[in-house]
């Protein structure tokens, strides 16, 4: 069975991936072991994100979500 992806997570996936990419090449540049790389993973689970996901164009929440996560990286 295909699930479906809505377009507006399909854009939101592939900007969480190209994101990811980006810091797993940005932490090889530091000097550590061969495979040994200092990442974080968190989950957050935002009360009314739904909602307005829904209402904002995709451009804009692609914006609120990078602008959340550069913060929540600097806590």
């Amino acid at each position: 069975m295909m699930v479906e992806i809505p377009n507006v997570m399909d854009g939101l996936f592939r900007g969480h991936v190209a994101q990811a990419i980006r810091r797993q090449r940005a932490s090889s540049a530091y000097e550590t072991a061969p495979g040994a790389f200092r990442l974080a993973i968190g989950f957050v689970d935002l009360v009314g994100f739904t909602p307005l996901a829904r209402d904002l164009p995709p451009a804009e929440l692609g914006d609120l979500v990078e602008e959340f996560e550069m913060t929540a990286n600097e806590a």
